[in-house]
């Protein structure tokens, strides 16, 4: 008799009001147990199922989405093992406690029930040993996902600078663009390239490039605010997305980072060694895609690097113009708006 059938008539001979066992032995509770683990374990595949199939790369693609990257489906996939393992528990737990207050009764009546009583006894003890298997498992799930998060953190960090890296930055850029699509939010984005750092590594060695660009990194984490996203984009260049920024701020925020780099001293072995940097500036306009963004960004900062280098250039999405004008220009608009500006500047 399976445990399904054994279940069956252990409700059948208690509606009708048979004396003897639920359960003709302990084996017989844990076998009924085991029931109840096998309906957990088919419910926890049918749910890993059921998410990989919506968080698939092909869903993803045919919703417009990024594919996740595999570390991030099996971090869901382990987030919804570990609710099922809890979910479990919670129930066991219940279990038991209507299985003490059924006990305790018996426990006061006049001594009919003994069979009865000792079955209960028996499962109540085999609902502990589940209940500690899945504390078990539970603790090994929490210990998977604790890996899985120190993986995901080294596939999205840049080991060098200890920055985000490109890929973190790609499915940055791509959440904020869906975010803007359904709350309109705007953000800019900077591309900063360190000038001539090519002889930095052929005069130093690349030892010391190492160390300027570990310090670069420094500075603009330093300098952008904690919500900003600063990356390590390629080689000497590097991203970063300033959420909730106009591009007058943007163009402000980059001259700061410009003026820092060149104000600052990188040590090398020996010597002392000042560089500068260039920075492109490009803000989301209204049914821009990432990639038109990343392009209007990067044009304007080659122009700067035309421009002779040390500047900060500026795509307001018709032209490339310096920070300078652009600024110059965005205060002469302000001031035609707001009288007041021009009686400070005076």
């Amino acid at each position: 008799m399976n445990w399904f059938d054994r279940r069956c008539r252990w409700g059948e001979e208690a509606r009708r009001g048979r004396s003897g066992s639920a359960f003709d032995s302990e084996s017989a509770a844990v076998e009924f147990l085991g029931g109840v683990v096998l309906g957990v374990l088919l419910a926890v595949g049918f749910e890993l199922t059921r998410r990989r199939a919506r968080v698939g790369p092909a869903t993803a693609h045919r919703a417009g989405a990024p594919a996740l990257p595999d570390a991030v489906q099996q971090r869901r996939l382990l987030d919804s093992v570990q609710r099922l393992t809890a979910l479990a528990d919670g129930a066991i737990t219940r279990h038991c406690q209507a299985l003490k207050q059924v006990n305790e009764k018996l426990s006061g009546s006049d001594g009919s029930g003994g069979d009865l009583h000792e079955a209960i006894a028996e499962l109540l003890e085999a609902n502990a040993r589940l209940r500690s298997a899945l504390m078990v498992a539970l603790e090994s799930f929490r210990a998977q996902q604790r890996q899985l998060e120190r993986l995901i953190d080294q596939a999205r960090t840049d080991a060098l600078t200890e920055l985000a890296n490109r890929r973190a930055f790609d499915l940055e850029l791509s959440r904020l663009f869906a975010q803007r699509q359904r709350q309109g939010i705007v953000f800019s984005l900077l591309l900063i390239d360190l000038d001539r750092f090519k002889q930095v590594n052929d005069r130093f060695g690349h030892l010391v490039g190492d160390r300027v660009l570990r310090d670069a990194a420094t500075l603009l984490r330093t300098h952008l605010r904690e919500m900003d996203f600063v990356a390590r984009y390629g080689g000497e260049e590097f991203a970063a997305i300033l959420p909730g920024t106009e591009l007058r701020q943007a163009v402000l925020a980059a001259e700061r980072i410009r003026e820092c780099i060149a104000a600052h001293e990188f040590t090398t072995d020996g010597s002392r060694l000042r560089l500068t940097t260039c920075v492109g500036v490009a803000t989301v306009r209204s049914g821009e895609i990432a990639e038109t963004l990343v392009q209007r960004a990067d044009v304007a900062l080659y122009a700067a690097k035309a421009a002779g280098r040390n500047r900060t250039f500026v795509h307001d999405g018709h032209r490339c113009v310096g920070a300078v004008e652009f600024l110059r220009a965005s205060h002469a608009s302000e001031s035609e708006t707001d009288p007041r500006l021009d009686a400070e500047a005076g």
